[in-house]
């Protein structure tokens, strides 16, 4: 699948839409040529996952996510329900840069790492096992 935003600003989308994965407010099959997703133009980056989910930054630093939530990773505080079009990821600004894995995420805000999603083999980094439905800090040990 493949998401971007293009030099207007404007976040296209394209490819498997299975989860809801483009953004385009549907549940039907892929999307075989780019598609514009919703109608804002201020988005900088976005991000799609090997998973059937994707996430974007806007140009004010707002983390958006769609598609299939399994396990929270998409950081809608909720570990269920496919999310059709872009969400916004709690009320935080900031947000740097974001990598969307198979089952959960990692983004930066104002230089901090945070993680969302499955914990498994302590992935997210928290020093924990437990599954994560909104970005939770990872604290670094010391001397790191």
């Amino acid at each position: 699948m493949g998401t971007r935003p293009n030099a207007a600003g404007e976040l296209w989308s394209w490819g498997n839409n299975s989860g809801s994965a483009t953004g385009h407010n549907d549940t039907i099959g892929n999307t075989f040529t780019p598609r514009r997703v919703g109608t804002a133009s201020n988005w900088a980056r976005a991000y799609a996952a090997p998973s059937n989910y994707s996430m974007a930054i806007t140009t004010n630093g707002e983390l958006w996510s769609w598609g299939s939530n399994n396990q929270g990773r998409t950081g809608h505080d909720t570990t269920s329900s496919n999310t059709v079009e872009p969400r916004r990821v709690g009320t935080a600004l900031g947000w740097e840069s974001v990598s969307a894995g198979t089952s959960h995420s990692i983004a930066i805000r104002a230089g901090s790492l945070y993680g969302m999603g499955s914990n498994s083999n302590g992935r997210l980094g928290d020093g924990t096992t437990t599954q994560r439905p909104v970005p939770t800090a990872v604290v670094l040990a010391e001397g790191n």
